[in-house]
């Protein structure tokens, strides 16, 4: 019998890379940051993943995200019905340190 590959894409199995400890159950920081590595082209780390520090810049990121768009007014669009909207606050311009864990 001859097995045929069915995959839509080319699977590549890499070896000796950073895995996350057997008693943690946060993957998605290993899937977030594999994945940007992958899509920026640059290689995977094979050793001091550091998820804490990812965990942290990836916070930092959203954070920022939010706090532009709330300057900028922008609403998401998606396919809910329209909210209405709150009434403004002012936003800090100092930038704030959060310690997530």
């Amino acid at each position: 019998m001859q097995l045929l590959n069915t995959n839509l894409f080319e699977v590549e199995y890499v070896q000796n890379i950073t895995q996350q400890n057997c008693d943690s159950l946060d993957c998605g920081v290993f899937v977030a940051g594999y994945a940007e590595y992958i899509s920026e082209g640059m290689s995977v780390p094979s050793v001091d993943f550091e998820a804490a520090y990812h965990c942290m810049r990836y916070a930092s990121l959203l954070r920022n995200y939010g706090l532009q768009k709330a300057k900028k007014d922008y609403v998401s669009e998606n396919e809910d019905p329209p909210r209405p909207r709150p009434t403004k606050h002012s936003i800090p311009e100092e930038m704030t340190i959060v310690r997530i864990g």
